[in-house]
């Protein structure tokens, strides 16, 4: 029964140092008059087949910004989007073995910073001061 233990233990060791998140910044030269604003709320990107297959839209960065520049947008491959592909991935090879050759879902968390004018920033820092 140690021997399993050993081996159970050495398992999830490896998998843990052999599974990868990912991180792409995509950034957006903005004029000297716009600064980035704070990041809006982390959105999950849906793909199926490898990724290969986009099942949610992409996300739209003028709606997101409400028309104004956006200045960053950074898309990861997190623990949490790692933890749910290999949950359904799990549940559905448990099912019918054949899923194990291909993820059929796969997550990403994408997070959009929009710009702000310098000038509506000077004006808040006014009115906070007041």
């Amino acid at each position: 029964m140690t021997e399993w233990k050993i081996v159970r233990t050495a398992a999830v060791i490896a998998c843990t140092l052999l599974s990868a998140c990912s991180t792409i910044h995509f950034t957006h030269d903005l004029s000297s008059n716009r600064q980035p604003a704070e990041p809006l709320r982390i959105k999950w990107h849906d793909t199926t087949i490898d990724g290969m297959i986009e099942i949610s839209p992409p996300v739209n960065l003028y709606r997101e910004c409400h028309g104004k520049p956006w200045s960053k947008v950074t898309v990861e491959y997190t623990f949490a989007n790692g933890l749910t592909t290999a949950l359904i991935s799990g549940t559905l090879v448990s099912v019918a073995p054949v899923f194990n050759l291909v993820s059929v879902y796969s997550p990403w968390s994408v997070q959009t910073y929009c710009s702000v004018s310098v000038s509506d920033l000077q004006a808040a820092a006014v009115s906070n001061s007041d």
